[in-house]
This record gives C-alpha cells, sequence and structure tokens, in this order.
C-alpha cells in the first residue's frame, strides 16, 4: 500500500476514535413542530407533503404546482433555513423540495 493511502487510513482511524456521534434530540422535536405547520400549510394550499424520519435525520418532501413562502409562516421558514441539504428538481410542471435535516453532532471524546 502507498505510504500517503497508509497515512489516509490513520487518519481515518484516529478520526473516528477521537469522535462520538451525538443525536440531538432538541433539534429533532424543533424539525417534528415546524413539520405539523408546514403539513397544515400544505394542505391548505392543496401541496403533497411528507416527511421520512431515520435514527439520526429527517427528510421533507413537498411537491406541488407553485410554492410561496412568506414572512407570515415562521417555521416555514425556519424549516427553508435550517435544513442542511435542499434539492430542487422540476417534472411535468410540478415543483419537488427535498429538505434534509442531520440530527446529530460530533462530540469531541
Amino acid at each position: 500500500m502507498y505510504s500517503s493511502n497508509k497515512i489516509f487510513l490513520q487518519k481515518i482511524l484516529h478520526f473516528q476514535s477521537s469522535y462520538k456521534k451525538k443525536i440531538s434530540r432538541k433539534r429533532i422535536q424543533q424539525i417534528r413542530s415546524c413539520y405539523k405547520e408546514l403539513n397544515l400549510f400544505c394542505q391548505e394550499n392543496k401541496l403533497q407533503c411528507g416527511v421520512r424520519c431515520s435514527r439520526n435525520s429527517i427528510s421533507i418532501r413537498i411537491q406541488g404546482a407553485l410554492l410561496l413562502i412568506s414572512d407570515e409562516i415562521p417555521k416555514m421558514q425556519w424549516l427553508f433555513q435550517n435544513a442542511n441539504l435542499m434539492e430542487f428538481n422540476s417534472s411535468q410542471g410540478m415543483i419537488q423540495i427535498e429538505l434534509w435535516f442531520r440530527c446529530w453532532n460530533l462530540d469531541l471524546l
């Protein structure tokens, strides 16, 4: 094995043994609270909205012909401002937005 590969593997092993993944329950609760308001908004405006939860992340998908976000819905703005990843797609005249939230932090051991 090349020495640069060995050095890289050593750094990965050091990183893995130096940090611990800690789930952020507070962040999960914030996202769930905001999602409830987003879901009501989607129902009122004929948008499709869904959520997928895993052990350490949450994904929210919004789909519709038009999406308008205003300052009158602060929890919806919070979701867009605090997503770790946003993906926007267009297909057959519909807008699809995927918001992904990392619900963990790395703590130094």
